[in-house]
């Protein structure tokens, strides 16, 4: 069994000797999910249902188990036999009696364990189960996750791709099964697991599954203080990559080994800052920045804080209209920050791309960090993402789209990657507009509230003359976007290439008043003038937009909606002095 539990009250057990779901009761029993439900119909394996739960919804005391399976043992253990521990090993070295025994073991465990690894490995990390009963613990339990992705995508370069939070997320709660969830999410193996938050403590279990055969290939459980997290997460990345049969390095051995105690405070600070942080409105980032600021208040030398810091800035300025000049000003200094602290840090090498492409236009600095940032971890989607923007924009077509399907591989349902490989590097870089419709519809099957999405299958139809159905894409679009400046500014420009003239300067004079109020993009208002036709007055907005660093002139050699201007001096000049090639 996995280790005594002597003496405990079987009528009042303590708190800490429940188990609270079948993720658990099998991970305590390691064995998978499968076999504890056969053993509980089968042989009396001492279960308890909740009295008004759902069905599944069951629980198991530690000291019940290890009676019952004292009285079972002989009978199930061939069937079988517990994974041995170190203990173990070491008993059967020791007595040199039993060495057929121990070659027996041997020969049994070598059966057990997946064939070598061949080629690269694809693993998914589901969503970690929240058995806390509360609601407002959902942030811990998606924090785990996230961070475990995180652990995971530092591990074998190159041999071992890690599926991004966004590809996972949406199997919370699912009712699929493994091998479906594993052809859809085209991996080898999946990670899944349950948490449970009691004060300073957490009870961890997680288990491995081989897609193939849906064989439960390792399973454990963890009991421990907060403050020995992220010692957990590395023991179960090691775990795992020793299950797929991957030899770490010895520097990688070194950083699971070393995973310093968390200051508790700032791990739960930085956990629902990154819970705001993904959801991605207005509000949500600057509670995400206030939560990063905690963390860090409660931990300086706490780096991922950090780079969530500088994430939220660059969000800021494109969700929530921060000046590009106080955005880039300090999600630069968080970015270089992180890595004063931790400079192997690869989300924070990506960060600091970020500003280096969107307001430095520092092409060879940018490109130098997002190279960084995969070579450290190369299942790091956003460092593709902004890669593959990168070489978008300065044209280098074949790179782009070969970089953001390495981003779409590790992330395959992303609505933001999907929206991009069908547009930015699609029909942006020579395909025909029209050849980007289909991608755009698939992504707005999978994401039919994905505003980009609507904005971009609306410009499509425009580009490509299509104008009843451009038409009827925006009015869909419209409220779904009515608090967000940069789309209204979108649908605004795409109503100018329709001929709607009337609905385009409606759409501009509102956003020309917000202007009064809070900070709009230059270029995103050039848009639509440029699409009304109105090339002088777009022309001094890109200028207005050059020297603020506006985060769009990115765009301005690659977004087909600038051709009106491509062959006046002023655009030409322009482009040169952002050093991008005509």
């Amino acid at each position: 069994m996995p280790g005594p539990h002597q003496g405990l009250d079987a009528a009042e057990p303590p708190a800490e000797e429940r188990l609270d779901s079948w993720k658990e009761i099998a991970a305590y029993l390691r064995r998978g999910t499968r076999t504890a439900q056969r053993w509980a119909s089968e042989q009396g394996l001492p279960v308890h249902r909740l009295a008004h739960g759902k069905q599944g919804q069951v629980f198991a005391y530690k000291s019940e188990l290890d009676a019952w399976w004292r009285s079972r043992r002989t009978d199930l253990e061939p069937e079988a036999p517990p994974r041995p521990r170190g203990r173990f090993w070491r008993i059967t070295l020791a007595a040199g009696a039993i060495a057929v025994v121990a070659a027996a073991v041997y020969l049994f465990w070598s059966w057990r364990k997946p064939a070598p690894a061949e080629g690269q490995v694809t693993l998914a990390v589901l969503p970690f189960e929240n058995l806390s009963r509360d609601p407002e613990q959902e942030y811990f339990s998606d924090g785990l996750t996230e961070e475990m992705i995180t652990q995971l995508t530092r591990l074998q370069p190159g041999r071992l791709a890690v599926i991004a939070r966004t590809s996972a997320m949406p199997y919370k709660r699912t009712a699929k099964k493994v091998n479906q969830i594993g052809r859809e999410l085209g991996v080898d193996y999946i990670l899944e697991g349950a948490v449970r938050r009691e004060g300073r403590r957490a009870r961890i279990s997680a288990q491995l599954v081989r897609v193939s055969d849906q064989v439960h290939v390792w399973a454990d459980s963890y009991d421990r203080e907060l403050s020995g997290i992220l010692a957990v997460q590395s023991e179960v990345a090691r775990a795992v990559t020793g299950q797929i049969k991957l030899t770490l390095t010895a520097g990688e051995e070194a950083r699971l080994s070393s995973a310093r105690p968390v200051v508790v405070e700032a791990h739960e600070a930085y956990l629902k800052g990154r819970f705001f942080w993904n959801k991605r409105r207005p509000e949500d980032l600057h509670k995400a920045l206030g939560f990063f600021a905690q963390a860090i208040e409660k931990d300086p030398r706490h780096a991922p804080a950090y780079a969530g810091m500088a994430d939220t800035y660059i969000l800021l300025e494109e969700y929530a209209g921060l000046p590009p000049r106080e955005a880039v000003r300090k999600a630069r200094a968080a970015a270089e920050r992180a890595l004063a602290i931790d400079p192997d840090l690869a989300e924070a090498h990506a960060s600091l791309g970020l500003v280096r492409y969107s307001h430095d236009w520092d092409w060879k600095g940018a490109e130098a960090s997002f190279r960084r940032a995969i070579e450290l971890s190369p299942s790091c989607v956003t460092a593709h993402h902004w890669y593959a923007n990168l070489l978008a924009s300065l044209g280098r077509a074949d790179e782009a789209r070969a970089e953001i399907g390495r981003a779409q591989k590790l992330d395959p349902l992303s609505p933001v990657l999907l929206v991009a490989a069908a547009w930015r590097v699609g029909a942006a870089l020579g395909t025909s507009y029209e050849a980007a419709i289909p991608g755009l519809r698939t992504a707005l099957e999978i994401h039919p509230a994905y505003p980009v999405g609507n904005a971009r299958l609306a410009l499509a139809y425009a580009l490509s003359g299509r104008r009843q159905e451009g038409i009827r894409q925006v009015e869909e679009a419209l409220p779904q976007v009515a608090s967000s400046t940069p789309l209204l500014a979108e649908l605004g420009s795409i109503y100018g290439l329709l001929g709607e003239t009337a609905k385009a300067r409606e759409l501009l004079a509102k956003l020309t008043d917000r202007a009064r109020q809070s900070y709009i993009s230059p270029y995103r208002l050039a848009l639509i003038h440029v699409a009304l036709g109105e090339n002088d007055a777009a022309m001094k907005l890109l200028q207005q937009g050059f020297e603020e660093r506006d985060i769009g002139l990115v765009m301005l050699r690659l977004d087909p909606r600038w051709d009106p201007l491509r062959g006046a001096p002023r655009f030409r000049d322009l482009l040169r002095r952002m050093r991008l090639p005509e």
